[in-house]
């Protein structure tokens, strides 16, 4: 049961409501999140289940069913490099309280994670806005990891995205006599090129996408990794 705060603006009505939250200790006030009408009739038993009878089916045809380090979840999502204001205690009065930090507005950059349901992953793919590499950051990074730039911006386009896929296929040595499936959301970066649906056939990679407008759930990335990460 859902109830609107507005609904208890009258003061015998307000004084009812915490009485009634007192008498309920397992309800609280909550803050509500937008949600798209197209999240809202997309996330559906019908539809996800199709998609799960699909990838059960794609399983059993590639022999895949016991092979946890054959399956693959690709995503990126994008980070600000600055850093997240601490809690402090400060005298009473003053307006504003500053941190140093590199820049007032971080910039932004695309981390790309690749992983499998046994734990395998590719060592990870940065997207940065700018012509030149700065020095020293591969140093930082695990071992294999790639740094891309984008004098646009830092997100993730097409050109890059078959990269990394030539990347996948080449660390994971996977071919058509040793398949794989790689679940990827339906971003027309991934999906739209014909090239990269064909390099993918060639190569024994079974390209999944999750059904629309349904991976602020489904999505492996997003609940596992840059959710936590974030």
């Amino acid at each position: 049961m859902l109830m609107k705060l507005w609904d208890f603006k009258h003061k015998n009505w307000v004084d009812w409501l915490w009485s009634f939250l007192k008498s309920h200790p397992d309800l609280s006030i909550r803050k509500e999140e937008n949600l798209s009408i197209n999240r809202a009739l997309s996330m559906n038993k019908s539809e996800v289940g199709l998609f799960f009878d699909f990838l059960e089916d794609k399983m059993a045809e590639l022999n895949l069913t016991n092979k946890a380090n054959r399956i693959f979840n690709i995503d990126e999502s994008g980070f600000q490099l600055n850093t997240r204001p601490n809690t402090v205690v400060a005298p009473k009065g003053l307006s504003v309280i500053h941190e140093i930090s590199p820049k007032e507005k971080g910039e932004t950059i695309t981390l790309v994670a690749c992983f499998s349901v046994a734990g395998n992953d590719l060592p990870p793919c940065i997207v940065m806005k700018g012509k030149r590499t700065v020095v020293g950051l591969k140093e930082k990074l695990p071992a294999g990891s790639d740094v891309f730039h984008n004098e646009q911006s830092a997100y993730f386009n097409a050109q890059l995205f078959f990269v990394v896929i030539k990347k996948f296929v080449d660390y994971f040595h996977i071919s058509k006599e040793s398949p794989t499936i790689l679940i990827l959301d339906g971003n027309d970066s991934h999906c739209s090129n014909p090239d990269r649906v064909d390099f993918a056939v060639e190569n024994g990679l079974c390209l999944l996408c999750l059904p629309p407008h349904t991976t602020n759930l489904l999505q492996p990335a997003d609940k596992g990794i840059f959710a936590p990460l974030k």
